[in-house]
């Protein structure tokens, strides 16, 4: 819960963000100790944390009267171009300074960016998923997503094998830039799975096709922090905002902006890198031809055979988390344990068990009436085989 007051001792606007859930008291201690080391500007500042009473009360700076959200709200047509870059300036860089004191945000989204009501001055707030790029080790789980689905990237999905690192912070502010000049956010549905297939696998429209006046080069900046995989995306909020602010002078002399070379001033070699997989051509070859075909409809099983230590796993796994326009199952034929029968198949389905499981409760009620239409009365033969199906398809 989070409330406007005024501090009676001075009459200094506040907000108080307290809860009544015990499981989520800690969050708040975490988020006064994480923001009292930070003195960045356009963050939040944390005054207090009142301990008193039963539940926690976390004392912030009073930001602004609303968000930016709010703010897009207000305005009649889309915003102009000269004062788009203005506004996209002051937002990177709040997100530079947050990520040169190795910190990642996790839910950037325009309402976590409080404003004035000119919308001159913009502070980030909710750093409840904020975590420390040295605390960045395993990759994102359906079960335990952090951000706003509409705004989050590809690898915080949880269907891809891949570590949250700070291009994710990117992509939610490209995301967020995308809905400044368009209007709306690329990805729109009622359903979450439409909305998560979609930051996986679709391709969004063009800025400049929605906005006629949005220059090409801004429309391709925009375009560069949605990219699907995050070697492709902007390597860093540093290079973002150099891109952005020469965008920025050329509009103020003269209205129009000349083409030039985006991420120049990315500094990709400090980062980690593809696997590069010598003498694989083929094999990477056909199974990316395999999940392509799968992303378009068709079905795909694919047998990797080999001796023991060669790569198999390695060369799967890469190759799945690089493509991200289809769910990938695998199953191992290990030596053992020989008793458990078809055991590559059980191990594969019972990771897509898993995973709906764990995802929306629409994902799971839809699976389930497709298996009692296709399936039937069959479904208690295949339960045999595949420990969790009977948990999915429910009575």
């Amino acid at each position: 819960m989070v409330w406007r007051v005024v501090r009676e001792s001075d009459g200094r606007n506040l907000i108080l963000k307290t809860t009544e859930d015990p499981s989520r008291a800690d969050l708040l201690r975490r988020e006064h100790a994480l923001l009292a080391a930070l003195d960045i500007p356009g963050v939040v500042k944390a005054i207090a944390l009142d301990e008193h009473g039963p539940y926690p009360a976390l004392v912030l700076e009073d930001a602004g009267p609303q968000d930016l959200t709010a703010w897009l709200h207000s305005q009649s047509g889309l915003i102009d171009p000269g004062q788009f870059l203005t506004m996209a300036v002051k937002l990177s860089a709040i997100v530079a300074g947050l990520h040169a004191r190795s910190l990642i945000h996790r839910d950037i989204a325009p309402f976590n960016f409080v404003t004035d009501a000119g919308g001159a001055r913009f502070t980030l707030v909710d750093f409840n998923a904020a975590i420390s790029t040295a605390a960045v080790a395993r990759p994102a789980t359906l079960h335990r997503l952090e951000g706003a689905l509409a705004y989050m990237a590809p690898e915080q999905t949880g269907r891809l094998n891949r570590v949250v690192d700070h291009r994710a912070d990117l992509y939610s502010l490209g995301v967020t830039l995308y809905e400044m000049v368009c209007g709306a956010v690329p990805f729109s549905s009622s359903d979450p799975v439409e909305v998560m297939h979609a930051h996986l696998a679709r391709s969004p429209a063009a800025p400049a096709s929605i906005h006629p006046r949005i220059p090409a080069t801004v429309s391709n900046i925009i375009l560069r922090l949605l990219k699907k995989t995050p070697e492709d995306r902007y390597q860093s909020a540093e290079a973002l905002l150099a891109d952005l602010k020469e965008g920025q002078r050329q509009w103020r002399e003269g209205e129009r902006i000349t083409p030039f070379r985006l991420g120049q001033a990315d500094l990709a070699k400090a980062l980690p890198h593809r696997t590069a997989f010598q003498g694989r051509a083929r094999e990477v070859e056909l199974l990316t031809a395999a999940i392509d075909g799968a992303a378009g409809g068709e079905s795909a099983v694919v047998l990797v055979r080999g001796v023991a230590g060669i790569g198999k796993s390695a060369l799967v796994s890469e190759v799945a988390g690089a493509h991200s326009s289809a769910l990938v199952l695998t199953g191992k034929c290990d030596a053992v344990p020989r008793e458990v029968p078809y055991q590559p198949l059980a191990e594969a389905f019972g990771k897509l068990f898993r995973t709906v499981a764990e995802g929306p409760p629409e994902a799971l009620v839809a699976l389930r009436q497709r298996l009692k239409t296709k399936i039937g009365s069959n479904l208690s033969i295949l339960a045999a085989a595949l420990p969790g199906l009977s948990d999915v398809a429910g009575d």
